[in-house]
């Protein structure tokens, strides 16, 4: 099944039909896996991108610019990871740069680009769901944001950092919340925690008032994040040791709790 979408899109389904696409010259731009003489062909001219919806739910994507390309429809943002966030906006650098209008590409994507790319008809449904995951959980777009160019912005290298930083093993393992496996786990999410409140910078302390936050405005961060936030907050002993465990008397006895602190109480 086909059909036309604005600006000169053209959407195709298989729906159990193998097809193959030309354009006025005759060159195939797609064409299904067993696709035979006896299969459908479509021409097309003056079509700037088509999609065809594969029968494995997949999808296929060809533009005047990148041309053919394979992937797989974004999940739910209740499914999107930051780390997988984070590789949706390098991928599309270019096109985030300079969307919303402003200033000469730089490299510096803003908040301001994101809304301005959210609100385009030719955004591709995974940036889309990419976009709208960051918009609804602030502490992961900071996190990104404290990791490289700052004041509301990200960049490149940033970016890189970060995607590093959470491929990693997490060092963590599964199983029940303790107060040991939270401290794990608020250790490896340490940048989410630290940017929580839009007050906060990325200065390896976070607070009582970051977790709550985290709890309250984010509900796409990591759930394992959450369930050691909550678990801190339920838990005086794990306060209690966290407070004391690094000695640092900046940030003793105060609902504050620091990278050091939780790498002495983690044995580190």
């Amino acid at each position: 099944d086909g059909g036309r979408g604005g600006d000169d899109r053209l959407v195709v389904r298989e729906n159990g039909n193998r097809t193959r696409i030309v354009d006025d010259d005759g060159k195939v731009l797609y064409q299904s896996q067993g696709w035979t003489e006896g299969d459908s062909q479509m021409s097309i001219d003056r079509v700037e991108q088509f999609t065809v919806y594969r029968d494995d739910g997949s999808f296929a994507r060809w533009d005047e610019d990148k041309g053919l390309r394979y992937g797989q429809d974004p999940p739910s943002t209740a499914d999107i990871t930051p780390v997988q966030a984070a590789r949706v906006l390098r991928d599309n650098m270019d096109y985030l740069d300079t969307a919303a209008g402003i200033g000469e590409a730089d490299g510096i994507v803003g908040r301001n680009d994101l809304e301005a790319m959210r609100n385009n008809p030719k955004t591709s449904p995974e940036l889309r769901g990419t976009i709208d995951y960051l918009l609804q959980n602030d502490a992961v777009w900071r996190s990104m944001d404290a990791s490289g160019a700052g004041s509301n912005r990200i960049n490149l290298e940033g970016l890189n950092n970060y995607i590093d930083r959470f491929e990693t093993s997490p060092g963590f393992t599964d199983g029940p919340m303790n107060d040991r496996r939270a401290a794990q786990v608020l250790s490896h999410y340490m940048p989410i925690l630290d940017t929580a409140q839009s007050q906060g910078n990325n200065n390896g302390v976070f607070s009582l008032d970051d977790a709550r936050t985290l709890l309250r405005d984010n509900p796409g961060a990591p759930p394992e994040l959450r369930a050691a936030a909550q678990h801190l907050l339920d838990s005086a002993s794990l306060r209690s040791n966290l407070d004391t465990a690094g000695w640092s008397m900046k940030f003793w006895s105060d609902d504050q709790y620091s990278t050091g602190d939780l790498d002495a109480y983690l044995g580190r």
